[in-house]
């Protein structure tokens, strides 16, 4: 489970310099570099970054149209810097609203360009497409910046934070699979391990609905997207069966 350490810069985001700032923090642009949605495909594919399907995203990918852009963040899910507390482009510093920088379900319609970083770098162990979207899941999660255009270079002020790679394989089934609580208790957690944090418990004869199954640490994992949060979850398939029809 490799976990790295990288820098971002204060100040609030727009939506360019949030996924500029996300590769420059993992190593794959520089920090120097500048980057608006006009230029941004050109300086992306000096950097080792290819067109590919929007029908196909990886974690990782940049996603873009005229005048927008934001981070394939995995799961079905994609996020960004999409405005600010005023509902424009310039607002107080900060994410006032918790929606200035935000996730949402990921939609091939939204976009006319998929970009996919294929270089070789990694960012302390962990590919730098996957790091770069767990930056960005940071941000979201915290609140951290809001969106104003003017101030995207940074206010001087840098954060140093942690990002950790839950290098698990999901195997995503065709359709939701809904099952029944069988033992006395379901509990949910934020990873695949009985030491992650619990979100919630199902008692016996309630459902739950898996979206995918994976192996980790000794057991079989159902996996989940709540539909609220956009979060994967995980529970022991040792305490559910499925709900044969």
């Amino acid at each position: 489970m490799p976990t790295a350490k990288v820098t971002i810069h204060g100040g609030d985001y727009d939506c360019s310099e949030m996924v500029r700032m996300c590769y420059a923090a993992v190593g794959v642009l520089p920090r120097s570099s500048y980057m608006w949605t006009g230029n941004e495909l050109e300086l992306l594919g000096q950097y080792g970054f290819k067109q590919r399907s929007l029908s196909s995203p990886a974690t990782g990918d940049v996603l873009w149209r005229a005048g927008h852009t934001e981070i394939y963040l995995g799961n079905g899910m994609q996020g960004g810097a999409r405005g600010s507390e005023t509902g424009g482009i310039t607002g107080r510093q900060g994410d006032q609203t918790g929606s200035e920088v935000t996730r949402s379900a990921y939609r091939a319609k939204d976009w006319t360009v998929l970009l996919r970083y294929e270089g070789a770098k990694e960012c302390q162990g962990i590919p730098c497409a996957i790091a770069a979207a767990l930056v960005a899941d940071h941000i979201i999660d915290h609140n951290a910046h809001g969106y104003s255009q003017p101030n995207r270079a940074g206010d001087g002020t840098t954060e140093t934070v942690s990002i950790t790679w839950e290098d698990y394989t999901v195997t995503w089934l065709k359709a939701p699979q809904r099952c029944t609580v069988s033992g006395r208790v379901a509990i949910v957690r934020e990873a695949p391990k009985t030491s992650a944090k619990i979100v919630t418990r199902y008692a016996k004869g309630e459902h739950v609905s898996i979206d995918g199954v994976t192996a980790a640490n000794g057991r079989w994992w159902g996996v989940y997207v709540g539909a609220s949060t956009g979060l994967t979850r995980f529970v022991s398939l040792d305490a559910v069966r499925p709900v044969v029809a």
